[in-house]
């Protein structure tokens, strides 16, 4: 049962004002706006302590999710938000039918032409005591029509520059190449 629901309806505002964060219980956390918009420069989904409580490390800051429609290869829907001073670029927000929030679970529902998308990130000091957090994606559709489901993470620089000089354990290869 979520701690916290709320109903988007495709809404910018005032969900771009709400803010959610979910802690690991090690100085690790993900913090982010209810759209999935980082207004802060603190928001992210993987932000891990180096030297607890202290020494955080933006590990990875954001997500640009898109589906494709089997047999329309130049469609693209994109269902993430980014904010570019007053411009909102894509407009992921459209999609959002429902926020839910709970002590180590955060999870977005999209309706997305047809298509539902559930995309879920969990924090938990089980997984990597050192990084923990886990996200996942997943959809269905109420035609039998196939989506390609993708995700391009924005690893920061300081991750970057983190993993190559060996002050975190996080290979410098997935920091370079990003996730296969």
């Amino acid at each position: 049962m979520p701690l916290y629901s709320i109903e988007t309806y495709g809404e910018l505002q005032p969900h771009i004002r709400e803010e959610w964060l979910v802690a690991n219980g090690l100085g690790g956390y993900a913090a982010g706006t209810v759209v999935g918009c980082n207004t802060r420069r603190y928001h992210g989904l993987l932000v891990a302590a180096n030297n607890p409580p202290v020494g955080r490390i933006m590990l990875l800051n954001r997500l640009g999710e898109l589906i494709r429609v089997a047999g329309q290869p130049d469609r693209v829907l994109e269902f993430s938000v980014n904010q570019f001073g007053q411009i909102f670029h894509p407009r992921g927000d459209k999609y959002l039918r429902r926020f839910d929030l709970e002590t180590d679970l955060v999870r977005w529902e999209y309706e997305i032409e047809g298509i539902q998308v559930i995309k879920q990130l969990q924090m938990s000091c089980r997984i990597m005591p050192w990084a923990s957090a886990t996200a996942s994606m997943r959809g269905t559709s109420r035609w039998s029509c196939r989506c390609c489901r993708r995700a391009a993470p924005g690893f920061s620089r300081a991750a970057a520059r983190a993993g190559e000089s060996g002050a975190n354990p996080i290979p410098a290869k997935l920091l370079r190449e990003g996730w296969k």
